[in-house]
């Protein structure tokens, strides 16, 4: 395990309810029970989504969004097709047991079928899909891996069409986020044998909704100390809510309550670099144990922004480099199991967007595959007028599906 999980806490994530608002449809709060096994493919998920996060440019001035659990499904359909030091590589970055393939794969397939179905008022749709050059002796047992456990769609296409079949893998990432990413493979070259994708969209409604009357422009100060004017909502609710010394923590759950958005709002006297620093390994268990249910009159900025990033350094950095180099063992993806793949990209891109209804995001992650030669009346405020950080998970697994982090809500990209 890395480090601090409250750099974790510099996320937000951003998770999508969808609510029905028939009623009749509603699906009351059932805890969702894991066995070990699964439980501990969601603390690696975890895990993986605090270091990954560390790794990005904190000195950045632009907003910051990841979907570490759609990085974490593309890369854990590549990972079937990985051997020798390459599978060990991605094995330790990804924090997958040394259990057989199958396990690791099957408690996969529970975490992604648990989240989608735990509450009819949250629309969460994960898909996976695999597609290859035609011409490419792949291995069926990889595909069929994939197919059982990741539920990915899987297609052969003629990769010397380049822009037939990048409109193609396209339409199916724009039909996947709903249109809220359009695209994610820039192009289709002679190089390239295969592209492994991972999409996700979240929609859902807040379970305390804020009225739209009382959103009001005010001030929201940035990292320089200079403040911009922002529409800021406002509701007064009963919310879960913990004060450390570093951070005020609150949740705001979507739907029956599975899901919910964590915000983490540095203390006045500290920075947001400075409150993830303070966190350590046992930090962010010990954050959500703390929080305790109060009345608050929250004040929270609207924002909508989009976020891409190329995952290749991250990854690299994170102590996966083997897979982009022509020494990386894909063996297990060839019918022959020859060797003569590698990673060329791993590229992610996410929306997010909060409002007075509730939270809209999407998520894709694309792994680029080549051949190698080539208590009183008083209530409380909470007022979110500075840079902070947001999580949105689901409670009972734990899963986190989106961080981030705002500097200035105003920004859009």
């Amino acid at each position: 395990m890395k480090t601090t999980i409250t750099n974790l806490a510099i996320f937000m994530f951003l998770l999508l309810l969808s609510c029905n608002n028939d009623d009749d449809n509603f699906q009351e709060y059932q805890p969702i029970h894991l066995d070990l096994k699964v439980k501990q493919i969601v603390k690696a998920s975890n895990q993986f989504s605090f270091d990954l996060y560390k790794s990005i440019d904190q000195v950045d001035s632009k907003n910051i969004l990841i979907s570490p659990f759609s990085v974490s499904q593309a890369l854990g359909m590549t990972w079937n097709g990985a051997a020798s030091s390459t599978l060990s590589e991605m094995t330790d970055v990804l924090h997958f047991s040394n259990d057989d393939p199958e396990t690791v794969n099957e408690s996969n397939q529970k975490v992604r079928e648990a989240l989608i179905n735990s509450d009819s008022k949250v629309k969460m749709h994960i898909a996976n899909s695999i597609w290859y050059r035609n011409s490419y002796s792949i291995s069926q047992d990889f595909l069929s891996t994939n197919k059982k456990y990741y539920n990915a769609e899987v297609r052969g296409l003629d990769f010397s069409k380049s822009d037939e079949c990048k409109k193609i893998i396209n339409k199916w990432v724009s039909d996947n986020t709903k249109g809220l990413i359009p695209e994610i493979v820039e192009g289709v070259s002679p190089d390239h044998v295969m592209f492994l994708i991972n999409a996700i969209y979240f929609k859902g409604q807040w379970t305390y909704r804020f009225d739209k009357q009382a959103t009001s422009d005010q001030p929201f100060t940035l990292k320089d100390g200079t403040s911009v004017d922002v529409p800021m909502m406002n509701v007064e609710a009963d919310l879960k809510v913990n004060e450390t010394n570093n951070c005020t923590a609150f949740a705001l759950p979507y739907g029956n309550g599975h899901f919910e958005m964590l915000v983490l709002l540095p203390q006045q006297n500290e920075s947001l670099e400075s409150m993830n620093e303070s966190f350590s390994d046992g930090n962010w268990e010990e954050l959500l144990s703390g929080m305790e249910e109060r009345g608050v009159n929250l004040f929270l900025p609207k924002f909508q922004f989009k976020y891409e990033r190329n995952l290749n350094n991250d990854l690299k950095h994170l102590g996966m480099p083997t897979p982009f180099t022509n020494a990386a063992d894909f063996s297990r993806m060839n019918a022959s199991n020859q060797s003569d793949l590698k990673i060329s990209k791993v590229k992610h891109k996410c929306f997010v967007e909060v409002n007075e209804e509730g939270t809209e995001a999407a998520a894709v992650t694309s792994v680029e595959i080549v051949y190698t030669s080539a208590g009183s009346d008083y209530i409380p405020e909470i007022r979110v007028d500075r840079p902070f950080a947001f999580v949105i998970r689901e409670k009972d697994t734990g899963a986190i599906l989106f961080l981030g982090r705002v500097n200035n809500p105003n920004l859009k990209e």
